[in-house]
């Protein structure tokens, strides 16, 4: 206690000017040191009653120099959310983001809100980060401005399962939302041929990003889907284009870009498998680089091979592409394989169908290859 105590004291005396230090340790007021005695008791209580470590409750508390609150509030305060199922992990993760919360008044301040969010169907954590992420929400009430954004929201996005994934997601949207930015964005995508259905995947898979977006930057996105990557707006394609730098700047594209152009692929290549399957761009640098150097240097394909077929480079690598390949070649040594399937046939069938073609028929033959095929795969013995 006394160390803490301290240790806040320096921290105050250095925040006022490192060169007077120790004359202002001389001269602190009466005031100061109640208030420097009050901050330790409320470190004391963050560690003690919440779990903080010392340095963490110091660092809540800086946040918010000037919170005083007293620990009958602060206990009203904990045992309150804590009759919403909130753990003690999670009510700290809520007060080290927002430590004003122990100062609110539960009638007044948190007991409204709280109220109105649980009978739209929030509960637990997702309903105190949807209340404390709420515009003004540490030291008033329900702010008016809440309930009509939350019920356009609602009414905008059909369901309730889509709006309650958003605020989990972003439970900051209800402070952040600009109404005439979000209706632009809207008629935008229309206009661009995008169902009013695919807007709301965009807004449920990327909610930070669907409503923090600044005017302009969407038209500025579904430019470059038709004249960067090259995909026409009326193309089935356009739509997942759009998820696609929704989610990634031109930078990260582009270094994916090169990640093709280092195995010797054209731009030209690289847009027209793009044009057939954008979402190849989801892929992260280092496993386009793993499944091209092993579709490419391992197996022979050239790029312009699976420019055309870009699905091969989806596939389970490990689960699918390697096992698959393993049991042809296993067959083909042997003279066993009947069927003589290509490879992108092969690695697209079914699994059902797979198994029934180039497994189980060599079961009894080829044992091991039935076992290690099933393990590869991930598939339980007791499933065939």
């Amino acid at each position: 206690m006394f160390t803490r105590k301290c240790r806040l004291q320096i921290q105050a005396i250095n925040g006022g000017g490192g060169s007077l230090f120790f004359k202002s340790l001389l001269n602190l007021s009466t005031t100061t040191q109640k208030a420097l005695t009050q901050d330790a008791h409320m470190v004391d209580y963050l560690i003690d009653k919440l779990g903080f470590s010392e340095d963490a409750a110091i660092a809540a508390l800086n946040k918010v120099p000037s919170l005083r609150p007293s620990q009958e509030k602060a206990d009203s305060v904990v045992n309150y959310l804590k009759k919403f199922g909130v753990s003690k992990t999670h009510i700290r993760i809520l007060v080290s983001a927002s430590p004003r919360l122990l100062c609110c008044k539960v009638g007044k301040t948190l007991e409204p809100k709280f109220k109105f969010f649980q009978e739209l169907g929030l509960s637990g954590f997702v309903l105190c980060k949807v209340v404390l992420c709420s515009r003004r929400c540490d030291g008033h009430g329900l702010d008016p401005l809440i309930k009509p954004r939350f019920f356009y929201l609602r009414q905008l996005m059909g369901t309730e399962s889509n709006l309650l994934e958003v605020l989990r997601i972003f439970p900051q949207v209800l402070s952040c939302l600009n109404t005439e930015i979000v209706e632009s964005n809207v008629r935008l995508l229309s206009n661009y041929g995008i169902t009013h259905e695919f807007t709301m995947k965009l807004m449920v898979k990327n909610p930070i990003r669907f409503f923090s977006i600044k005017a302009g930057e969407m038209e500025e996105i579904l430019n470059r889907v038709e004249n960067v990557l090259g995909i026409p707006r009326e193309s089935g394609m356009f739509r997942y284009g759009v998820e696609i730098l929704f989610k990634l700047s031109m930078s990260t594209v582009d270094e994916k870009f090169g990640v093709f152009r280092s195995f010797g692929w054209s731009d030209s290549e690289i847009l027209g498998m793009v044009r057939i399957l954008p979402l190849i761009l989801s892929m992260s640098g280092p496993r386009i680089r793993e499944v091209v150097d092993y579709f490419m240097n391992e197996l022979g394909y050239t790029p312009d091979y699976l420019a055309s077929r870009p699905v091969f480079l989806t596939l389970s690598f490990e689960k699918r592409v390697k096992p698959r390949y393993e049991v042809l070649r296993i067959l083909n040594e042997k003279k066993l394989n009947k069927r003589k399937a290509g490879l992108f046939t092969v690695l697209t069938l079914p699994e059902s169908k797979f198994l029934k073609y180039y497994i189980l028929p060599y079961k009894d033959i080829l044992p091991d290859v039935y076992n290690t095929y099933l393990s590869k795969a991930g598939i339980p013995t007791a499933e065939q």
